[in-house]
């Protein structure tokens, strides 16, 4: 539907290496998985002595879980780290994924599946003393996440697009409008949603053309988000920065680099 002539798709959480410049009817806001987006975030890990990672992958999504992965993997070895000691499927038993982990030295574990299947297995590793440090995907950054899991995901870490605490006018106003309509703090899904939306807006304000509409955005090539600018290129893809942020008290908390 992608090469569609007039259909054009914009989606707001897409990150999938799969879809980068590609002269294609797609375009998003969230910012693509690769070796480049993680690099900061590998350089934190090198310099607290990570060399041995697995990999744990979602086997329904792999676009998405198989494509963070391989992105992350490289930017290890980018680095002159190495490259991923295993990778597991989720769905196996978790008696099979813990002996597995056992089976290697790692220092740390990364996690691209779903918000309840990442706490699930995180509170049984927890449960049977495997302590090793854990990255979680911006897929789980949720709610349910630290619902689900409880005491057993503080300190779990993420990459993520924004910080729950900014001081950004924009976003606080957002988030007070937010919590006051639905009775709950925004998710990263939510803030992309909004930020989606708007650039949509502005973009019909001026010309409700839908045969201009992707190319008006490339025009204007720079959006105000609600933390800093959304830039696209020519392809309709975005680059943004990228922190890390745990789980602190159970709140999603910018680890301070």
């Amino acid at each position: 539907m992608q090469n569609e002539k007039n259909i054009v798709l914009f989606s707001p959480t897409a990150s999938s290496n799969e879809f980068t410049a590609k002269d294609d009817n797609f375009i998003r806001t969230q910012v693509a998985n690769s070796s480049a987006k993680f690099k900061d975030i590998v350089t934190y890990f090198l310099n607290r002595n990570v060399n041995n990672v697995i990999g744990i992958y979602d086997p329904n999504n792999l676009a998405y879980s198989k494509d963070l992965l391989r992105t992350l993997e490289e930017a290890f070895i980018l680095q002159n780290g190495k490259k991923f000691v295993k990778e597991i499927d989720v769905t196996d038993s978790f008696i099979s994924i813990k002996n597995s982990i056992q089976s290697y030295k790692s220092d740390l574990i990364v996690i691209a599946a779903s918000s309840i299947d990442s706490a699930k297995l995180i509170q049984y590793l927890k449960l049977n003393n495997i302590n090793t440090p854990i990255l979680a995907s911006g897929w789980s950054k949720s709610r349910d996440f630290i619902e689900e899991g409880g005491k057993a995901v503080e300190g779990v870490m993420f990459t993520n697009l924004y910080d729950d605490d900014s001081k950004d006018k924009d976003f606080i106003n957002f988030k007070k409008a937010f919590e006051n309509k639905y009775g709950s703090q925004p998710s990263t899904f939510s803030i992309q949603a909004y930020e989606t939306t708007k650039i949509v807006i502005q973009t019909l304000k001026k010309d409700n053309n839908p045969n201009n509409f992707k190319q008006n955005i490339l025009d204007k090539k720079v959006f105000e988000g609600l933390q800093g600018q959304i830039e696209f290129d020519q392809y309709g893809d975005v680059n943004r920065k990228y922190h890390l942020v745990s789980v602190q008290s159970g709140k999603f908390k910018k680890i301070q680099e």
